[in-house]
């Protein structure tokens, strides 16, 4: 069975993959490290279950699927018995695909709208909005999935084919959004909508890289900030 941290509204919870019962919801929360100044980021893990015990309390946020998978193994799995293969195991997956190919359309529109008299400030909102959503995914994707039968911390992302390695958050960018990309522009090829992925892949990778492993997902200012000075850094191609 496999664990990991979703997002589902503005909530996230440790979610059984496999049969998509939402196991515990995590309430997270950050405080400096006064020794290195870096932001820590803890969860406080609320069971779903009818007794509403707390499963743990300050735990690190990347152990919170390993703590649940092993809470669950040591009661037994009383949850899952009879329970139904989940028909949405790809939930989070398909999420990434359509948030960044809204992002990449707005990108797009951004263009347009410059070529065209300036930005308006709705297409800005609208833009740093989906950086947002992006940035908080890729937030609770780097703690990785917890593979109770292998005993091991996983990529979060599972790959279209089972065959394939799982994908961290870089590849599930460049994968999902491929694939919803052909379902919004079907007479596009793939080299044109590979081509429109690399500009905010290659972005959100730069605003990543500046803002530091240790950021809260919840400081939109200076994550916009960082995203706008990766824009304005990206080198710009040479038309074909």
């Amino acid at each position: 069975m496999r664990y990991r941290m979703e997002p589902l509204g503005n909530k996230v919870f440790v979610r059984n993959v496999d049969t998509g019962l939402m196991m515990a919801r995590v309430r997270e929360h950050w405080r400096r490290d006064p020794e290195n100044k870096t932001r820590l980021g803890f969860a406080y893990l609320e069971a779903l279950d009818e007794s509403g015990e707390p499963l743990g309390f300050g735990v690190y946020r990347g152990t919170a699927p390993y703590l649940v998978a092993r809470y669950e193994e040591d009661c037994g799995y009383p949850h899952f018995k009879g329970f139904p293969k989940a028909l949405e195991r790809d939930r989070v997956e398909r999420l990434v695909g359509t948030k960044v190919a809204d992002f990449v359309c707005q990108l797009l529109q951004m263009v347009l709208e410059g070529a065209n008299g300036g930005v308006q400030f709705a297409t800005k909102k609208k833009f740093y909005d989906l950086l947002r959503e992006l940035l908080d995914l890729w937030d609770i994707s780097h703690c990785g999935s917890w593979n109770a039968e292998r005993r091991r911390s996983e990529p979060y992302f599972a790959d279209p084919k089972p065959e394939n390695p799982r994908l961290n958050f870089g590849g599930a960018l460049r994968t999902y959004g491929l694939i919803e990309l052909r379902k919004r522009f079907p007479q596009e090829s793939d080299e044109t909508l590979k081509h429109l992925l690399w500009w905010p892949t290659d972005m959100m990778a730069r605003a990543l890289d500046e803002i530091g492993m240790d950021a809260s997902p919840y400081e939109l200012e200076e994550l916009a900030k960082a995203a706008s000075n990766a824009l304005r850094s990206r080198p710009h191609r040479a038309a074909a």
